[in-house]
């Protein structure tokens, strides 16, 4: 039930030999250093001489592997396990990109599990760390972050990248994966909702929710999910946020009132569908059922690939009369191993900047259609509007807080969603 990018999973043997190259590399390495010093002592007696052969292993296992990394950067070598939930479809650019730091660090390896989904990876890796198993590095979304982080099984790379390094990222996308001072995860790509719209129905997006309301009134059906994560793009819409600027959560002001309303009225209007069933949506836009769906930017795949990349145009989500939309910004990130080596997790850092680079955030842009978090790649609207649009919501995104708190957020506000439309509850009495 896994798929790995190499010919057979690394095996007990596999690991037994990293373990023994390694030791054998830094222990030469240091050997080499000491020559000078040691040399009177190449005559020694048998036992001296393995006594202090012993020492140069053991003050090897001591030395800090970030600094040998850093001397020897131009020899970096080492192997990492890489997890992740790409589909099959990517799986060929991510080896390719894997290939190419082979090539740029020839005494390197990284080798891919690939899992059905990541719900699956994310337990089999909890349960591995836990034990002091499992994998050096995967790629996550953030929405999973904070679990991980309680269970005390990713590690803070704050320290891991220069100043000039987290500077290359877009700053959203980093406070996404910070909490305090700390930060848990190198972002690769980022996710946000947006309006998907069939262009064999339609010709334009909708601008505004104005615009939404009369296409919904022509017969253009408007597909949009009720649930709280999905839905709360219109909060900042009609002016509100979801915390102040000390931390206090602040939905029982105008803005969520108001969008909670509009809502009520928009549900009782024909030609608009709210649904909390994200699936169930999609199913009828791809069946040519709605001309226009807010989905998440990651069902891009899943929608193109029933309908086709021709028949699929996608755009910002419509603004409301105070402001542009704002949906929760998702990262998908490098996160590492808490348990791993600290000469691994350098390793996996170092290639998770790699992979992050301008040149291999290019191309996962262009195969893939990632929306890129590098800021020093170049992005032309005209010749992929798709990820151009993506990349443009994510402007007036809100970046969701990695807070232990945040679940009961999501449940209390998800539970006021579903009274107020349900008709329990009078949005203008929260």
């Amino acid at each position: 039930d896994y798929k790995l990018s190499f010919s057979q999973k690394p095996g007990l043997w596999d690991c037994g030999q990293l373990i023994i190259s390694e030791t054998y590399k830094m222990s030469m390495g240091l050997f080499r250093a000491m020559r000078p010093l040691l040399h009177p002592l190449l005559h020694c007696p048998g036992r001296l001489m393995i006594t202090l052969l012993l020492g140069i292993t053991l003050l090897t296992a001591c030395v800090p592997t970030a600094n040998l990394l850093e001397a020897d950067a131009e020899e970096m070598s080492g192997g990492i396990l890489l997890w992740h939930a790409w589909p099959d479809s990517h799986m060929k650019v991510l080896d390719e990109t894997i290939a190419r730091f082979e090539e740029a660090y020839p005494d390197t390896w990284v080798k891919a599990r690939g899992f059905s989904n990541e719900e699956e990876m994310l337990n089999a890796f909890t349960i591995a760390a836990e034990s002091g198993l499992g994998p050096d590095a995967l790629i996550a979304t953030s929405e999973n972050l904070h679990p991980l982080i309680n269970a005390d099984v990713i590690a803070d790379v704050s320290a891991k990248l220069s100043a000039d390094d987290w500077a290359r990222y877009v700053p959203k996308t980093v406070e996404t994966l910070r909490v305090g001072d700390r930060i848990y995860g190198i972002p690769e790509s980022q996710n946000t909702m947006v309006l998907y719209y069939n262009r064999n129905l339609v010709d334009e997006p909708l601008a505004t929710l104005d615009d939404l309301v009369f296409a919904a009134q022509q017969g253009e059906d408007v597909l949009i999910n009720s649930g709280f994560t999905d839905a709360f793009w219109g909060v900042q819409a009609f002016g509100g946020a979801l915390f102040d600027a000390d931390g206090r959560v602040i939905l029982d002001r105008g803005g969520f009132v108001n969008w909670l309303a509009w809502l009520v009225e928009a549900r009782d209007l024909h030609g608009i569908i709210l649904d909390a069933d994200r699936d169930a949506l999609r199913k009828r836009f791809v069946n040519d059922q709605a001309a226009y769906y807010v989905g998440d930017s990651d069902e891009l795949g899943l929608i193109t690939e029933k309908m086709g990349n021709n028949a699929v145009g996608v755009a910002p989500l419509p603004a409301g009369p105070l402001g542009p939309a704002g949906p929760f910004l998702e990262v998908n990130a490098f996160l590492i191993s808490a348990v791993a080596s600290e000469r691994s997790q350098d390793l996996a850092v170092e290639f998770a900047k790699f992979a992050t680079n301008a040149e291999q955030s290019a191309i996962l842009m262009r195969e893939l259609q990632h929306v890129p978090v590098n800021t020093q790649v170049r992005l032309n609207p005209r010749l992929d509007p798709i990820v151009g649009a993506v990349t443009q919501q994510t402007r007036s995104a809100v970046p969701m807080p990695t807070i232990g708190n945040m679940q009961t957020v999501i449940a209390l506000t998800g539970d006021a969603y579903t009274r107020v439309l349900e008709g329990e509850l009078n949005p203008c009495l929260l």
